[in-house]
């Protein structure tokens, strides 16, 4: 799956926001969202149990973390880190006929006068020679 067609899922997804009940011990266990018309959309633990399938405590944590919100976020982070790096590399490609491999400089060390370390460098040269 790609981070495009999760991002279409999440965005077509009751928002929220999910809630859990975790119930007593004598109770059901369940998520729900209330859907656009603020009627609730439960997932029921019984009914999971019925068939074959548990719903535990972790997967009711996660059930209700991972909404569509959440997830949007994440995917927005992700963009934005994509992004920079894709700069990074742009930023760098003026100095990639220069990268010189022999060298064997410690990817962590910094290029004097720039923001950027040994290792931005190389993979700005080899993304450069790969282009």
């Amino acid at each position: 799956m790609t981070t495009d067609t999760l991002r279409k899922l999440a965005e077509a997804a009751t928002p929220g926001p999910w809630r859990k009940d975790l119930g007593d011990g004598n109770e059901m266990r369940f998520v729900s969202v209330d859907d656009a018309n603020g009627v609730p959309i439960v997932m029921m633990d019984d009914f999971l149990e019925e068939n074959g399938w548990t719903l535990d405590q972790s997967s009711i944590d996660f059930i209700a973390a991972a909404n569509p919100t959440a997830v949007i976020a994440l995917l927005d982070e992700i963009d934005a880190l994509q992004a920079k790096v894709k700069r990074q590399a742009e930023a760098l490609k003026p100095f990639a006929s220069k990268y010189r491999p022999e060298m064997n400089w410690s990817d962590d060390m910094k290029i004097a006068g720039t923001p950027f370390t040994y290792g931005d460098f190389r993979r700005a040269a080899q993304e450069a020679g790969n282009e």
